[in-house]
């Protein structure tokens, strides 16, 4: 896919459909429409071409929908920086999701974020959710 689309950043005012990071994101009916199919393919390449990414969201990409792409995948350098990491996932979509906290116990972690230019900080996570 070449022509992936840009992030949609905070306060960037070139940016086009900002509001899309500050509203709900629409929830996806089934069966996938061919515009559902096209923002899941569109964000999968755009997760496949970063050399540093965690996870991301139709909205960073400019697009109202409940998608996300995310992957914790193990290496010798993650396993560096989090000693903890005790669970790994492949490459994973997930259309409309939810998670609930399993537990009080938190884990603060260094993260930056596309849709946030040039500044990254502490943010809390639960260690145990069920989604």
């Amino acid at each position: 896919m070449k022509n992936l689309p840009h992030y949609v950043v905070i306060k960037d005012l070139n940016a086009k459909r900002p509001a899309v990071l500050s509203q709900v994101a629409e929830e996806i009916s089934f069966p996938l429409s061919a515009e559902d199919l096209s923002v899941i393919k569109m964000l999968e390449a755009k997760f496949d071409a970063e050399e540093n990414c965690a996870g991301l969201a139709a909205p960073q990409i400019g697009f109202s929908k409940q998608i996300i792409v995310f992957a914790v995948e193990f290496n010798e350098e993650l396993k560096k920086w989090r000693p903890d990491l005790e669970q790994t996932m492949p490459k994973t979509i997930w259309i409309n999701p939810t998670f609930e906290a399993i537990g009080e116990d938190i884990h603060t972690d260094y993260e930056g974020c596309f849709s946030v230019k040039n500044l990254a900080g502490p943010v809390p996570r639960y260690k145990a959710v069920r989604y």
